[in-house]
């Protein structure tokens, strides 16, 4: 009886030939290239949340030195001078 992939030996193929790709291309072994590769990629992804909670940081500190609320006529009018 033939056997049937399933989508675990789908991917499992596919992760395998991207790591054949990419050894071959740097020269460097399957192992080698994939955990160069997945230290890269976990240091990028370390990197964009330590930025995104600077930046979420900076917001909270702009929304505590800038209060943001409805402004009325009353005050556009007077900031306007009028």
């Amino acid at each position: 009886m033939a056997h049937i992939l399933d989508a675990d030996d789908i991917e499992a193929k596919a992760i395998d030939n991207l790591a054949e790709d990419l050894a071959k291309l740097t020269g460097e072994t399957k192992a080698q290239a994939t955990a160069k590769a997945l230290a890269d990629r976990l240091a990028r992804e370390r990197k964009a949340k330590e930025e995104a909670a600077q930046i979420m940081a900076a917001a909270a500190d702009l929304r505590a030195r800038y209060p943001i609320g409805a402004v009325s006529k009353a005050d556009m009018d007077s900031a306007w001078g009028e």
